[in-house]
């Protein structure tokens, strides 16, 4: 509104006086008032449907999308824009389809509402096996440039007792690339597990044991390690061992699984290495003559021994001396395959090695 040439956008009152023409000036007093609506047209547009498919295990995934554009008409400035449904830019969003909703508000007091979906589409796990209260997902199969196979594996406890460790079997003689033995597995959830890799019992295997608290009540996890190239088994036995000590056991078969590419650095991300080990075997491979060097045990009064990738001890001796280079001739007897040599001081640390005996 325009008076005395003065513009005013805003309610309140204005006194303006007018000169007379002959005598005495007239003053005049304006209250003045928004009315709102006012006339004005909002105009809001959202950008267009997502379709996104999400590799397995990976959902619920974050999606950036371009904010709507609105405009309006309102001679008053100020356009605000608000999300009434759904994630913002960047947020998570679950497998299936979610309704994402703003609002667009003009200073005449005049809305307008747009909407679009986000489809989410999970690509369905390779092979899935159910025993009682247990369910065990295998999501995927990808290869790194130097073809090692790096397997991804989601175990769903929907029991009431809590999960203490779930162990997956290995190829005899194989050791897992990674995670690395005595490391901490940090899965996707940010809970942690211990991984003992080898591992003998129930089976040879590889075993993620939970640190703190663990899954349960329909919680799930993803566990994930990598097996050099030459190891490509067609079954996985899996076993979980719960809080009432009760195991639940199945078998995922790995011919369904297409080969995919693993992603560049993501086979030893997950996990954390606790205190290095510089415990040193060679030659490896050796023909019966072994040398170790274990400095990082600093203390006389060791031992070590030695046993196969079943946990069966072959040799055992007290070292007394002053710790160091050691060689060791290995028995005749025993068969070509995959042994570990175990160092033990009188404070109860350990160092592990693995070695091949190829005579």
């Amino acid at each position: 509104m325009v008076i005395g040439a003065v513009v005013y956008t805003q309610p309140g009152i204005v006194v303006d006086t007018i000169p007379g023409l002959t005598g005495c000036d007239t003053i005049v007093t304006y209250t003045l008032q928004s009315e709102l609506p006012a006339p004005s047209v909002v105009s809001i547009h959202c950008p267009a449907k997502i379709n996104l498919i999400a590799n397995p295990g990976t959902v619920p995934i974050a999606v950036d999308y371009a904010l709507p554009t609105a405009e309006t008409d309102c001679p008053c400035p100020g356009l605000s824009l608000n999300l009434s449904a759904g994630p913002a830019p960047g947020g998570s969003f679950s497998n299936g389809t979610t309704q994402v909703c703003y609002e667009a508000q003009d200073s005449c007091g005049h809305v307008a509402t747009c909407c679009f979906s986000v489809t989410i589409r999970e690509v369905q796990p390779c092979d899935v096996k159910v025993n009682g209260c247990m369910r065990y997902e295998l999501l995927s199969v990808t290869a790194d440039p130097g073809q090692n196979l790096t397997y991804r594996i989601r175990v769903v406890n929907s029991c009431a007792n809590k999960l203490i460790y779930t162990a997956i079997q290995l190829p005899n003689g194989v050791v897992a690339m990674a995670p690395n033995n005595l490391t901490i597995f940090t899965a996707e959830s940010g809970r942690q597990y211990e991984v003992r890799n080898p591992n003998f019992s129930p089976m040879y295997s590889i075993r993620f044991k939970s640190t703190t608290d663990s899954i349960f009540g329909g919680m799930s996890e993803i566990f994930q390690y990598t097996l050099p190239a030459q190891s490509a088994p067609n079954y996985i036995n899996i076993t979980s061992r719960l809080a009432t000590q009760v195991f639940y056991e199945a078998h995922l078969n790995t011919f369904y699984c297409p080969i995919g590419v693993t992603p560049a650095g993501n086979r030893d991300d997950s996990a954390v290495s606790l205190p290095t080990s510089r415990l040193r075997v060679y030659p490896n491979p050796t023909d019966g003559a072994l040398w170790v060097d274990f400095p990082n045990l600093d203390q006389e009064n060791q031992t070590w021994r030695i046993f196969n990738s079943q946990g069966q001890q072959l040799l055992l001796k007290a070292v007394t001396e002053t710790p160091g280079l050691l060689r060791i001739e290995l028995p005749i007897g025993i068969p070509n395959g995959l042994y570990f040599f175990e160092g033990v001081n009188a404070n109860g640390k350990r160092e592990t090695a693995s070695f091949v005996l190829m005579r």
